[in-house]
């Protein structure tokens, strides 16, 4: 399946960008499931879900950018680097969690 691009590169593997919808569609039940069991006033007052709120909207933006754009589109690479900066605040705020990173995920985030 092609679709018409704007951009240049090589076009999009789209095998991977369907796992990468299915994976954020999980996210996206997660999430409503989190909303549905402790309310949406107390879902907006903790900080660590809006990371999850940017993960599921600059993920669908990357897999549209990198079908429509293409792959060496600016906007699609800062898209890219915008999803793995969210990413990584996900993992050291995941990995604080464990005690033996406590003290490292702490000085890294401070």
């Amino acid at each position: 399946m092609e679709f018409e691009r704007i951009g240049y590169g090589p076009p999009a593997q789209l095998g991977n960008l369907v796992f990468n919808a299915f994976n954020l569609t999980y996210s996206i039940f997660y999430e409503l499931i989190q909303i549905c069991k402790i309310g949406f006033g107390s879902y907006i007052t903790e900080p660590a879900n809006y990371l999850d709120v940017l993960n599921i909207v600059f993920g669908y933006s990357n897999i549209v950018c990198q079908i429509y754009l293409g792959t060496w589109n600016i906007w699609s690479k800062l898209v890219a680097i915008i999803c793995t900066l969210v990413a990584l605040c996900k993992m050291f705020l995941f990995l604080r969690m464990y005690l033996s990173f406590s003290v490292v995920i702490t000085m890294i985030i401070q």
